[in-house]
């Protein structure tokens, strides 16, 4: 009857509800939508509890779909609000859904490799105005572990032991990266800015 708001706040009242998968599938659909016109009203503390509410539908129905764009607006929900520990939380439930081998650009639904370093980035922002750069630490600590290869990971973590105030482990962060790549203009970019701070001018040079 296009009444959106009565149908999403009757799909969140349904959450202890006996799943099945018509029924799930309509909940999802409308816990979405009520969720994305919350956002457009500006309405960011009830898109947040209806895209939660839709999250926990598809953890019960897998086969209804990714996760992935709902937990991308769950995470600027969180983020509009200030909840910043929440948002990373969100941010970092993204990052696992990502394929663990590389699909092709053209997979429709995929994201590129700069989305999910914009992703990772979030984390460390949010993590920082939560005053809680250790946890973004540790979230790339283990993705360094799955990919050692990967030198922006390896750049990200050194960006998240400076904002945790770790200079010197942010240096040999930064040196294995140029051990591996003399090259690497934003490790040396970040090399150049310690050696500055510690007073090694003519090596900042």
């Amino acid at each position: 009857a296009g009444d959106l708001a009565e149908a999403a706040a009757l799909a969140l009242r349904s959450a202890s509800l006996p799943s099945s998968a018509a029924f799930d599938e309509l909940r999802l659909l409308t816990l979405d939508r009520g969720a994305r016109a919350a956002a457009e009203a500006g309405d960011w503390a009830r898109a947040a509890a209806l895209a939660e509410a839709a999250r926990q539908v598809l953890a019960a129905s897998a086969k209804l779909g990714s996760p992935r764009p709902l937990l991308h607006n769950l995470a600027l929900a969180y983020e509009w609000q200030e909840r910043w520990e929440d948002a990373a939380e969100a941010w970092r439930a993204m990052l696992r859904t990502r394929p663990r081998q590389k699909a092709k650009a053209a997979e429709p639904g995929q994201l590129s490799e700069q989305q999910w370093s914009l992703a990772r980035a979030r984390i460390i922002e949010c993590y920082k105005h939560a005053g809680r750069p250790d946890l973004a630490v540790a979230v790339f600590r283990q993705a360094i572990k799955e990919a050692p290869n990967d030198l922006e990971l390896r750049l990200q973590l050194a960006d998240a032991l400076l904002a945790n105030q770790q200079q010197r482990a942010a240096a040999n962060v930064i040196d294995r990266i140029l051990a591996i790549d003399a090259k690497h203009a934003d490790a040396l970019l970040r090399r150049a800015a310690l050696y500055d701070a510690d007073g090694y001018l003519a090596m900042s040079e």
